[in-house]
């Protein structure tokens, strides 16, 4: 049995140029996704559609934000971040990620930052 030519590809550009033209070979998209080269659509959509993660919180957020509130030293606003559970961390950042969204300053800050990696 012949091993399948494989093509290694980093970004969405070069999966859409793998995609056309090698259709008889495996191309790599990461140590655990692979997609055949004939799968153009496909290839299409995986380049589009990827996501990255744009926004994290951990209790050291907390503390910034409960230090800078009058009268909460940092022991205390370390001991009230340390309570919060893993479960309402996940809640917080949701409800953070659905207010960066619906006020617009996602689609105005990506904008800005994409002007100045397009022309850099």
């Amino acid at each position: 049995m012949n091993k399948k030519e494989e093509i290694i590809v980093s970004t969405p550009k070069e999966l859409l140029k793998a995609v056309k033209g090698n259709k008889n070979k495996v191309i790599v998209l990461n140590e655990r996704e692979t997609i055949r080269a004939d799968k153009s659509r496909e290839a299409r959509w995986i380049a589009l559609n990827k996501s990255f993660h744009i926004c994290s919180v951990c209790r050291e957020d907390i503390v910034y934000a409960l230090t800078n509130k009058s009268g909460t030293t940092q022991a205390q606003a370390e001991r009230k971040a340390l309570k919060i559970t893993d479960s309402e961390m996940e809640r917080l950042a949701s409800k953070m990620s659905d207010a960066f969204g619906d006020t617009g300053v996602y689609q105005e800050a990506l904008k800005i930052w994409l002007e100045e990696i397009l022309d850099g």
